[in-house]
């Protein structure tokens, strides 16, 4: 039951995004300069994916109490109410695991070099169904661009929020006092000829102690110089 429990929290944080206090920070980030627009897409977004509810914990005795409005039925939005109501500032690290290539879906090695043909075909029908590949678009470079993965390792990113990045290959090299987003790798981003919209693939391993991955396709536009989520939609989940 916990289990579930811990699974339903994380869907809510991961649902309702950034806090308003993140917002804030943000409006209050220094003009940066990217070396890419892939650069600037990436950091511009990944703060939202991961959300800042990981920020904060809750007390035994109130997840206790979670635990039966969700015996209960109770609706999301009552859990999420209740959850924002007796939440309480995590000092903790927060550190997210990332990864150069895609999780292989046959073994236990992260090592796939290219977005499994499964997943891609579902990745191709989400976008038609969500009308982003217009008629001069290419659809076959739309889809080897969310076919490779990117290369996070290479990148430079902005610490926008209290977290640290490390690669997967490093985890044994942190030290205890932190709590893990789990791991995270990504597909390439596309983006249009006019860098209006964009899209890319990321996939996840739940936080430690949990067996459990997801895959989800973003969709993103750029208004007045910023890039912003538009949609976030689910590929696949274990």
């Amino acid at each position: 039951m916990k289990y579930l429990i811990t699974t339903l929290l994380f869907s809510i944080y991961w649902l309702t995004g950034c806090s308003s206090e993140e917002n804030k920070t943000l409006k209050n980030q220094p003009i940066q300069n990217y070396s890419t627009e892939e650069e600037k897409v990436f950091n511009e977004t990944f703060l939202k994916i991961i959300g800042t509810d990981l920020y904060f914990k809750i007390s035994e005795h109130h997840l206790n109490k979670i635990h039966l409005m969700e015996e209960k039925r109770a609706s999301e939005k009552e859990i999420r109410e209740y959850y924002d109501k007796y939440k309480k500032e995590d000092l903790a690290t927060l550190i997210v695991f990332t990864r150069d290539g895609f999780l292989d879906k046959y073994t236990s090695h992260n090592s796939a070099k290219s977005l499994h043909p499964t997943y891609l075909s579902y990745v191709h029908d989400a976008l038609e169904q969500n009308d982003f590949i217009q008629i001069n678009d290419s659809t076959s470079h739309i889809l080897k661009t969310l076919s490779q993965p990117l290369e996070i390792s290479s990148f430079n990113l902005t610490q926008k929020g209290r977290y640290e990045l490390v690669r997967e290959n490093d985890k044994e090299k942190v030290k205890g006092g932190y709590k893990t987003f789990g791991s995270f790798n990504a597909s390439r981003i596309y983006i249009d000829n006019e860098k209006k919209k964009a899209a890319f693939f990321y996939e996840r391993d739940c936080m430690e102690g949990t067996k459990c991955s997801s895959g989800t396709l973003v969709l993103l536009k750029k208004d007045n110089n910023q890039w912003y989520i538009t949609k976030q939609i689910s590929i696949y989940q274990t």
